[in-house]
Formats: structure tokens, C-alpha cells, sequence
């Protein structure tokens, strides 16, 4: 056997790498190879999975060469930073450049003509050439607190897949649902959501993903089967979004939201989980079912006694698993009251935060050896250069006056209107561009517009903000705007045509009961 084909598992065991194909080659091997995968295996390309996965949404592009492909790409972000760069709108020199700036990396985003990360990092660059910041002003937001939050989240979500804890939750849900596929779809939605919650969206997809595709492939009648996979699939990929709206590490746009709005205020972890727990399971009741009255659910029933099997080989919490189940609990509770906690012990404001909290796990799940440095080595490093990228471009359109420009736009678009008009308004125009526009990015950017706008209309800042940053994950009609739709399209069972179908019907009541429940709660007294 060649060597580039073995590796060694912990037990000593040689690996033939050929018999999981995945990991080289992930777009031609099935999914459900990852559930009997050695851990080690299934491990390495989950971590693929998650984070080396592309939109195969401009399918048009195909046709051509990859040189032609990326030259158009990249004329077309050129073109719309010259067309912006040069529009009469009567603003100064550095406001038209910082809207100019965002045209360009938007489109370069929303095309990936170079990968999303090298994008990030040309955002820095354009903002000194262009005098707009110094070189350390342009940098910092690449170390904002709300980058290294999103860090020990992800590092968490190693941790829990690494010692096997996400299974553990898992198949007692599944094994619950007795093979009914109105059930399993229930209650893998159900996972799907609480996991979000905690972990990364896209991570949870990738967990969830091979049950999607193992469990209906016992069915004999292909037909029936593949349409179970897609429903299973789509269960997954919609409420792994929404389950994240119920945190602020769920989703990036609700970490850089919160981040923003600790700067202008009192505003902690409980306040959000608030708002984001309500509106997550309301959603995604709705959202099954729109499920299954949209794809007509399949008379049969699914063959789960492997399940139970693998359920019970896997015995007692191993001394890996408790480990980690006490630095996650620890660290929800240090998330959640972490101030107080600190205040209490008399130590530093800031020693409590989310970040210092979230970096506190990271580091303790290193130093019980749970996790090492190998496997960090697979963390998404270039999300990270994202968030930065979005937030610096924020600060460039606040600070340049370019914000008080959109302001006016928006302001004339909405005047006269009443309040929850407004938020309609504003809400649907934010959610075709989180569907076009990586949604991180569009928080980063949209927020301090949408804070000057709450001024200026003299409205609180919560009211319009909190919906909208609500409604920025809502990214359900295309694979672009967020990566647990990504991964989940990526796999090939669902069509574009029907992920834009069920994604605007579940998209637009979405709108309207994230702005419901944020009035709501308001007039409740708990915002």
C-alpha cells in the first residue's frame, strides 16, 4: 500500500485513507462514508467539509476556462467600485472611496473571483491606499473582541465533535423519533438548532449532514429516498440557522450586532438570548412545517436499529467527554453571568467578557489535552480575516460620512412611515442583500448605519436594530449569504429552484416574526 494512502490511528491501527475518499475528494463520495468512518478519518474531513466547501451557485462560470472565469470575476468587482468611484453623489473624496471600496469587495464576496479570506485581507490595503485610515486603524478591527469570541466558539465545537459529545446528543433525538420521517425531520431540526446555538451552524451542518444521507439510503424505493434525503437536508440547513439566531455566538452577524451595540450601552449575553431563544424555536417550528406541507412527506418508515446499536457501544462518558461537558457548561455560565460573576470576585469589567471568557476555554481545553494544536491547525482561521475586514469597512463608511449618506437614502426612502413600517422596509431590502452579501460582512457594515438611523428617526437603537440583525442570518434563498446553506446545497440534493422556493416561503414570514417578537418583547418590558 503507498504511503501517502496509510496513516496510523490511535490504537496503532493502519488506515487505508482510499477507503474514506472524502477527504480527497468530497464532491464525488457520499456523505454517509463519515458515520462508520474511523474517528480519525471522519474527524479530518468534517474539518474539509466545514471549512473548504464552496457555492457552486454561479454554475455559468463552469462553461469557461478557470483564467477567463476569474478574469470576469474579477472585472466585474473592478467595474463596480469605478462605477461607484466615479457616480456624482456629492460626497467628499474619502466617503466616495470608502463606498467605492465596499461595491468592489462586496462583489469580489459575493463571486469569490479569489477566496473569500484574500479578499478580507485586500480590505486593509485599499482603506491606507486610499488615505482613508492609518495602517494600525486599519488593522485593529482584525483584533476586535468579537473575532476572538467567535474563536472560542470554534474551538469549542472541536472540542465537543472531537470527544464525540455531539453524537451523544444526537442519537438518543433520532433513536426518540421510532423511524417516522415527520418525527426525525422534528427532531434532527431540534439538534440541529440547540447545537447551533452553542457551536458553529456550518460545524453542526457537517455532524448532522451523514444522517441525512445514511438514514434514507436504507429505503428500497430510490425515489422515496432521495426525496427524504433532501427534506432531511434542507431540516438541517434551515434550522442550523436559525438555531443560531438564539445566541451571540450562534452567528457571526449576532456576535459583531452585540459587539456594536456593548459600545453605545448596557447590552450583555442574557440580553440577547432574550430576543434569540423565542424567535429560534419559534421559527423553526414554522419552518417544519413549511417543510412538509412544501415537499409531501414520504408513508414509511426508517430502519433505525443500527442507531441503537452504535448507541450502546458507546457505553459511559469517557474522561475526554467530561472533561469537555464541564469547561462547555462552565463557559455558558461565564457567557451568561460572567459579569456579575467577575464583579462579584472583585475582579476587572473586562475580565469577564465573552472574549476573555471564550479564550478562557480554548485555552483550558488545551492545557486538559483535550484538544492540540493538530487539531487547530483545522479551525476556519480565514472567517476570522472576514469578520475583521467587515468591521473595518464599517468603520470606514462611519467615519468617512459615508454612513450619514446612506442615512439620507434610507431616510428619504422611509420618512413619514411609521415605525414598524420602517422595519419592514428596511428588513426585506437587508434580506436580498444578506442573500447576495456574506451576511458577517453585512453586519459589520449595515449596523452603525442602521444605529445613525435609529437617531436620527428618534427611535431606540434596539428597536431597529435588534430585527435587523435578526433578520441578516436569514439567509435562505440562495447558497451564498451563509455557510451552513453553503455546505448544505454543496452535498447536490437539493436544487437551486427548490432551495429558492422553500427558502422565500419560509423567508418572508421569517421577516415578520423577527420584528413581532422583538415588539413583542419590548412591550413586555424585557428589552
Amino acid at each position: 500500500m503507498p504511503k501517502d494512502t496509510e496513516e496510523k490511528s490511535d490504537s496503532g491501527k493502519t488506515i487505508n485513507l482510499h477507503e474514506y475518499p472524502i477527504i480527497h475528494n468530497p464532491d464525488e463520495t457520499p456523505l454517509h462514508h463519515l458515520v462508520h468512518a474511523p474517528k480519525e478519518v471522519a474527524r479530518e474531513a468534517y474539518f474539509h467539509l466545514v471549512y473548504s466547501v464552496k457555492p457552486p451557485f454561479f454554475k455559468f462560470f463552469d462553461k469557461l476556462s478557470h483564467t477567463l472565469r476569474s478574469s470576469i470575476k474579477l472585472l466585474m468587482a473592478l467595474a463596480g467600485f469605478l462605477i461607484v468611484y466615479w457616480m456624482p453623489l456629492g460626497l467628499d473624496y474619502h466617503a466616495q472611496a470608502a463606498l467605492a471600496i465596499f461595491a468592489g469587495i462586496a462583489l469580489l464576496w459575493t463571486t469569490e473571483a479569489i477566496p473569500m479570506p484574500v479578499t478580507a485581507l485586500l480590505v486593509p490595503v485599499l482603506l491606507t491606499g486610499f488615505g482613508i485610515f492609518g495602517t494600525s486603524d486599519a488593522l485593529l478591527p482584525f483584533a476586535h473582541p468579537v473575532v476572538y469570541l467567535i474563536l472560542g466558539g470554534v474551538i469549542l465545537a472541536a472540542a465537543v465533535h472531537k470527544t464525540g459529545m455531539d453524537r451523544r446528543i444526537l442519537y438518543p433525538f433520532l433513536i426518540r423519533s421510532g423511524g417516522k420521517p415527520d418525527r426525525l425531520l422534528l427532531y434532527i431540526m431540534l439538534v440541529s438548532a440547540i447545537l447551533s446555538m452553542w457551536i458553529s451552524n456550518t460545524a453542526t451542518v457537517a455532524l448532522l449532514a451523514p444522517f441525512a444521507i445514511s438514514l434514507p439510503a436504507k429505503i428500497k424505493d430510490k425515489e422515496v429516498s432521495a426525496r427524504l434525503t433532501k427534506i432531511l437536508l434542507l431540516g438541517i440547513g434551515f434550522a442550523a440557522v436559525i438555531g443560531g439566531l438564539g445566541t451571540v455566538i450562534g452567528s457571526a452577524p449576532n456576535a459583531v450586532a452585540s459587539a456594536i451595540l456593548a459600545e453605545h450601552g448596557a447590552w450583555t449575553f442574557l440580553d440577547w438570548m432574550i430576543i434569540g431563544m423565542p424567535t429560534s424555536f419559534v421559527l423553526l417550528f414554522i419552518t417544519w412545517r413549511i417543510i412538509m406541507r412544501v415537499i409531501p412527506m414520504p408513508d414509511v418508515d426508517i430502519d433505525i436499529g443500527y442507531l441503537k446499536d452504535d448507541y450502546a457501544k458507546m457505553g459511559s462518558m469517557s474522561g475526554a467527554e467530561k472533561k469537555t461537558m464541564i469547561i462547555f457548561s462552565l463557559t455558558i455560565i461565564f457567557w451568561v453571568s460572567g459579569t456579575s460573576i467577575g464583579q462579584w470576585l472583585g475582579f476587572n469589567s473586562s475580565f469577564m467578557s465573552t472574549a476573555i471568557v471564550g479564550l478562557l476555554a480554548a485555552v483550558s481545553l488545551f492545557v486538559m489535552n483535550i484538544i492540540t494544536w493538530e487539531d487547530a491547525r483545522n479551525v476556519p482561521w480565514g472567517v476570522f480575516l472576514i469578520i475583521g475586514a467587515g468591521l473595518a469597512l464599517g468603520e470606514a463608511i462611519l467615519i468617512t460620512g459615508a454612513a450619514d449618506w446612506i442615512t439620507d437614502q434610507l431616510f428619504t426612502l422611509v420618512y413619514g412611515l411609521p415605525l414598524l413600517a420602517i422595519i419592514l422596509v428596511i428588513g426585506f431590502i437587508i434580506v436580498i442583500i444578506s442573500n447576495f452579501l456574506n451576511n458577517t460582512a453585512s453586519a459589520a457594515i449595515f449596523i452603525p448605519i442602521l444605529m445613525a438611523l435609529a437617531v436620527s428617526i428618534n427611535v431606540d437603537v434596539r428597536l431597529l436594530v435588534l430585527p435587523i440583525a435578526l433578520i441578516l442570518s436569514l439567509s435562505f434563498i440562495t447558497p451564498i449569504g451563509t455557510p451552513p446553506i453553503t455546505l448544505m446545497y454543496s452535498l447536490e440534493r437539493v436544487s437551486r429552484k427548490e432551495l429558492a422556493k422553500i427558502g422565500i416561503l419560509i423567508t418572508i414570514p421569517a421577516v415578520f416574526i423577527c420584528i413581532f417578537m422583538v415588539m413583542l418583547l419590548n412591550n413586555l418590558g424585557l428589552i
